[in-house]
This record gives C-alpha cells, sequence and structure tokens, in this order.
C-alpha cells in the first residue's frame, strides 16, 4: 500500500483549511510525520497512516480508496 499524496493534499486543503496539523491531529498521527509523508519527505507506507486515511473516510462517507493505492 502506499498513499496518494497528491488526492490527500487536496483533502487536506478543502476539508482542514490546508492545515496539516489539524489533519494530523483528526487522524491521530503524529503533525510531524504527516508533513513529512505530505512533503515527500518520508515513506508513504506506513500502515498506522493507511488505517488512519481508511477510519477517516469510512466516518465521513468517503472511499477511501481515491487516497490509498493497493499496488
Amino acid at each position: 500500500m502506499r498513499l496518494n499524496i497528491d488526492e490527500i493534499n487536496v483533502l487536506v486543503k478543502n476539508n482542514f483549511r490546508n492545515n496539516k496539523s489539524w489533519f494530523a491531529d483528526e487522524l491521530g498521527v503524529s503533525r510531524n510525520y504527516v508533513s513529512l509523508v505530505l512533503n515527500g519527505k518520508a515513506i508513504d507506507d506506513s500502515a498506522k497512516f493507511c488505517k488512519a486515511i481508511v477510519s477517516y473516510c469510512e466516518k465521513h462517507n468517503m472511499d477511501w480508496h481515491k487516497y490509498i493505492f493497493l499496488s
């Protein structure tokens, strides 16, 4: 699995007023890690991060497949 960083950045822009800290808090993931991943400076296949994206999407009736590549 890996994240669709472009789509997640759009999500953060549209749903969190481009505030990565708010997004990280909502996901329950380190703010620093979210920033590193979304800026392409960290590996984007963390199981915790992916699980948090899936949970967020399910909570808000969104399709998580838009944000996570399975292959």
